[in-house]
């Protein structure tokens, strides 16, 4: 319930809702959901809204919630986001806020940004997202944040970027956006997200 509360408490992208992300990183929140995470581990419903509160926090590309991105990374959020994508690979739930919460954390193009990027594929991001894109194939939600995931962690053009777009082609991203598409033609999300993620 304490992640639950936290996520929704730090949703927003106006000026108080980027004052209630930092105050909940001043505040420890950070370490206190990885704690937490670590904790229960097998439980889906803590990974979930562990993983939704994690985002909610370093949801904001400005120069703080990059700080906070960072922190959270530093903190072992990536590898604890991945391990739990493996562990509940069955969840529909842990895989879309899984997704949702790397791709928040792995945004950006600063140096700092191309380094969290890279050690999410470095600790198998890439992979864990593509296992879930085939477990739940039929989950418009978890492809739309799969295929955000996927962009995200593979948006720039220099060599470590291209290594990672490489990555992604060989584990089978390529086949599973294009089959996303035509399985749920009708979904706007998933057309926009996937559309995206092959650009």
């Amino acid at each position: 319930i304490a992640c639950r509360a936290l996520s929704n408490i730090c949703l927003g992208s106006d000026a108080a809702g980027l004052a209630r992300k930092q105050a909940a990183a001043d505040a420890g929140a950070l370490e206190a959901i990885i704690s937490g995470l670590h904790a229960h581990s097998s439980s889906s419903g803590v990974l979930q809204y562990g993983f939704r509160a994690l985002g909610s926090i370093c949801s904001v590309n400005d120069v703080a919630g990059c700080v906070r991105k960072q922190a959270a990374v530093q903190a072992g959020a990536l590898a604890l986001i991945i391990s739990g994508m493996r562990n509940h690979e069955l969840s529909v739930g842990v895989q879309l806020i899984a997704c949702r919460a790397l791709s928040n954390i792995c945004l950006g193009s600063d140096a700092a940004g191309l380094a969290r990027k890279q050690a999410a594929a470095d600790a198998g991001a890439l992979e864990a997202i593509i296992s879930g894109l085939h477990a739940h194939s039929s989950s418009s939600g978890v492809l739309q944040y799969g295929f955000r995931a996927l962009g995200s962690i593979c948006s720039v053009n220099d060599v470590a970027g291209c290594v990672r777009k490489q990555a992604a082609v060989q584990a089978g991203a390529l086949a599973l956006i294009i089959s996303g598409m035509r399985n749920h033609e009708l979904s706007v999300g998933v057309q926009l997200i996937a559309c995206r993620a092959l650009s």
